[in-house]
Order: C-alpha cells, then structure tokens, then sequence
C-alpha cells in the first residue's frame, strides 16, 4: 500500500519565516514571509528561491533564529527564521 502524505511524517518539509529589513522590505512590500522548504534547506537555497543570493555577496548579512553571520549553507530547522540585513547608513 502506497503512503499517503499524512503517513510519511514532518520530514519532508520544514516551516521556516523570512524576515526582511531596509530597502529588502520596501522592494518585497511586507517585513515577514512564512513558507514551507523542503527538508535540508539552507539560507542560501531560500535566498536563491527569492533572487536574493546576489545580495548577499553585496553585504547582505543572514541572521538565523537570532544568529547574525550564520553560515548560508547550515541546514535550516522546522520553526527557524531567517532574516537577510541589508548594510544601513547611519549618519
């Protein structure tokens, strides 16, 4: 008997929320985006799915679950949130 979503369990898929600031929440138009990745998701594979990778190597920080600087390819968890910083000028 084939399974059934229902019977496979919560490892397929995590809930995670994308949090944006600055110039990212202007161009996205709201602060927060919750989504569902599959299992074994990185930053950098939510930040591909938003086109933002290329902002990252133009110093757009990731934070995870509070974490400023965590590393984009660490596998994210069911609940995490991940939050892309854009640099600010201060004055």
């Amino acid at each position: 008997m084939p399974l059934l979503p229902n019977d496979m369990g919560d490892n397929f898929a995590i809930r995670v929320t994308m949090l944006l600031f600055g110039e990212l929440r202007e161009r996205f138009g709201t602060g927060s985006i919750e989504l569902t990745l599959p299992s074994g998701s990185t930053s950098l594979d939510l930040a591909r799915r938003f086109e933002l990778d290329d902002s990252l190597g133009a110093g757009v920080r990731v934070a995870v679950d509070g974490i400023i600087g965590a590393p984009v390819d660490a596998e994210l968890s069911d609940g995490s949130e991940v939050a892309f910083l854009p640099p600010s000028s201060g004055g």
